[in-house]
C-alpha cells in the first residue's frame, strides 16, 4: 500500500493532515509541481485547449459534462491528451484536475491517446485517493502529501493506459535541453539530437504525440505557470517564460487556460496550496 494511503498509528487517519482549522476554503486551490499541478475547484465552466496532458476527477458522483470531438457527454473520470479542445461544465460539482508536462515520466502514457485523444476512465479506480482529493479541496494536506497525492492519482490513471516504452535516445536529449531552455529553437535541438530539422519534426511527433513546435510552446506556458504568485508583472513574467513579448502570452495563456493570465498572476482567485511551490532546481523526471 501506497504511504499515502496509510492511517497514522493510533490516529486512524491519514498522514499529510494539517490540523483541524489550519487551512482555509477559497473556492479553488492549486499547488504547482515541477511537472504540472495539482487543481481543484468548487466548480466552473470552461473551454479550453491545453497544452498538458490532463485527468478530470469529479469529487461528486454526479460527475461533470465534458464536449469534445463534437460529443458532450457526462463523465466521473476522464483522460486527455494535450491540444484537445474541449468544453467542461461543472459549474454546482467540484472537481479536480491534474495537468502533466512533457517532462513527467508518465507523460507519453496520456500524450499518445488515439482520436478523438481522450478515454473515460471508472471513478472506482481511483476510490483510495478521492478522500485526500477531497482534503486538498478543502485545504488540509500538507506539502508533501500534496505531492505525493498529485504522483499516486496519476500512476492510477497511467495503469489504464498503453506504456509505450521508452522514447528514442535523441528525443530524450531534445526534452532535456528543451527543459533547460523553453526558448530554445528547433534548429539547436535539431543539431542535439544530429538530425535535420524535418527529420526531428517527424520523430518527435511519433515519439510524443504532438509537434515539437506544440511541446516548445508548452514548456513555455510551463515556465510561466511556474512563476505563480511571483512580484512580477505580466510583461515581466512573458519574457522569463521565453515568450516575445506579453501580447503573445496573453494570447496563448488564453487559448491554454479559457481566462486571460491577469486572472490568474495578478486577482488571484485561486489559493496556492500553504506550503510551497517547488524550486525549478527541484528532482527531476525524465519521459519514459
Amino acid at each position: 500500500m501506497h504511504p499515502l494511503l496509510k492511517s497514522e498509528p493510533g490516529t486512524g487517519t491519514l498522514p499529510g493532515l494539517m490540523p483541524e482549522g489550519a487551512g482555509t476554503r477559497p473556492r479553488n486551490r492549486i499547488h504547482v509541481l515541477r511537472d504540472g499541478f495539482l487543481f481543484s475547484s468548487a466548480g466552473a465552466d470552461l473551454s479550453t485547449c491545453r497544452h498538458a496532458a490532463v485527468l478530470l476527477l469529479a469529487l461528486d458522483e454526479r460527475g461533470f459534462e465534458l464536449e469534445a470531438a463534437g460529443r458532450r457527454r457526462r463523465h466521473q473520470a476522464v483522460v486527455m491528451r494535450p491540444y484537445v479542445a474541449h468544453s467542461l461544465w461543472s459549474r454546482d460539482v467540484a472537481f479536480a484536475c491534474l495537468d502533466m508536462q512533457g517532462t513527467h515520466a508518465l507523460f507519453r502514457r496520456f500524450s499518445r491517446l488515439p482520436d478523438p485523444g481522450l478515454r473515460p476512465l471508472a471513478v472506482e479506480r481511483f476510490a483510495a485517493v478521492l478522500p485526500m482529493l477531497h482534503g486538498f479541496q478543502q485545504g488540509v494536506l500538507d506539502d508533501a502529501a500534496c505531492r505525493d497525492l498529485y504522483e499516486l492519482t496519476l500512476s492510477l490513471a497511467a495503469c489504464a493506459l498503453p506504456d509505450p516504452g521508452p522514447a528514442d535516445a535523441r528525443i530524450q536529449r531534445v526534452l532535456v535541453c528543451a527543459d533547460r531552455d523553453p526558448a530554445c529553437s528547433i534548429d539547436t535541438l535539431a543539431e542535439v539530437a544530429c538530425l535535420s530539422v524535418d527529420r526531428l519534426s517527424h520523430l518527435f511527433s511519433q515519439e510524443m504525440g504532438l509537434s515539437l513546435r506544440r511541446y516548445l510552446q508548452s514548456m513555455k506556458i510551463r515556465a510561466a505557470a511556474r512563476l505563480y504568485g511571483k512580484p512580477m508583472t505580466l510583461t515581466e513574467i512573458a519574457l522569463a517564460a521565453g515568450f516575445c513579448d506579453s501580447a503573445h502570452f496573453s494570447k496563448v495563456w488564453m487559448q491554454a487556460y479559457g481566462t486571460p493570465p491577469g486572472h490568474y498572476f495578478t486577482r488571484k482567485p485561486s489559493r496556492i496550496h500553504p506550503g510551497q511551490i517547488r524550486s525549478a532546481e527541484g528532482p527531476r523526471s525524465r519521459a519514459a
